[in-house]
């Protein structure tokens, strides 16, 4: 009887180990004076930035959940590994945190090192845009607003709250920033929503209200500012090359999101 190879059982290690040759220039491409070492140790070192006073490390996990349906429909993957940096990367952002380090760890049922490749290219070049380093490097078989002038925005402004709007759209997420007895009041009028929403609410029938509880409808990130602080903000933000609308206010009330026209 020929002998059972680790390959034969579901594990291939010559792939492995062609994944992270792929991997290792990728993520070179994102280093940060602060790592220490490259690819391929057991686990990562990064040092922390000089200048912090009493620092404070705030980390953040999330997936791209059924985006990944789509890479695998269209044969493309390369980004959806800059959307998902971009995920950890807003959460730790609304904290008013830097992004100092990303953490990978890619699982499949069977390795395939080009696959492999294509979604760390992504997950490199969305690191690169919000300044963090790439650093792990793993594989098995089984996040932009931290650019230099968001920094500005961040040391020019009193942030009063920001929220991340990812799944559960407006209604789902800036409650989450909101102290007791404040409501957003949005106008549905402020902003153009991307022609792809009215798409996928015509092709799945989808009710107007479940559409904003579900997507961001175009409305990736809410900073919140003193009003007489809006008109700078929004300033600082389209000098670094944001998209930035007005879109309500903080106004009395339960916590919670009203539309208004």
């Amino acid at each position: 009887m020929r002998p059972l190879t680790y390959r034969e059982s579901g594990v291939d290690i010559d792939a492995g180990e062609d994944a992270v040759r792929r991997i290792a220039p990728l993520a070179a491409t994102t280093a940060r004076p602060e790592v220490l070492g490259g690819v391929g140790a057991f686990a990562s070192f990064v040092r922390l930035p000089a200048g912090y006073r009493e620092p404070v490390l705030v980390s953040s996990t999330d997936g791209v959940g059924s985006k990944l349906k789509v890479a695998f429909l269209a044969g493309r993957h390369d980004t959806v590994g800059i959307d998902l940096v971009a995920m950890g990367v807003n959460d730790v952002l609304v904290h008013g945190a830097e992004p100092l380090y990303f953490l990978d760890y890619i699982g499949m049922a069977t390795l395939d090192p080009a696959r492999v490749e294509a979604i760390v290219r992504g997950v490199a070049a969305g690191c690169r845009l919000a300044g963090c380093a790439l650093v792990g490097g793993e594989t098995a078989e089984l996040p932009d607003l931290y650019a230099a002038g968001d920094r500005a925005l961040l040391e020019a402004i009193e942030i009063r709250a920001m929220a991340h709007i990812t799944g559960g759209g407006l209604p789902g997420n800036l409650p989450r920033v909101l102290p007791e007895g404040c409501r957003a009041r949005l106008s549905r009028s402020a902003w153009r929503v991307p022609p792809v929403f009215e798409t996928l609410r015509e092709a799945g029938r989808v009710a107007e209200a479940e559409m904003f509880r579900t997507f961001n409808m175009g409305i990736g990130y809410v900073v919140v500012v003193a009003p007489t602080a809006a008109d700078a903000a929004a300033r600082l933000l389209a000098e670094a090359g944001e998209t930035v609308w007005r879109v309500g206010e903080i106004v009395a009330g339960g916590r919670a999101v009203e539309f208004v026209e």
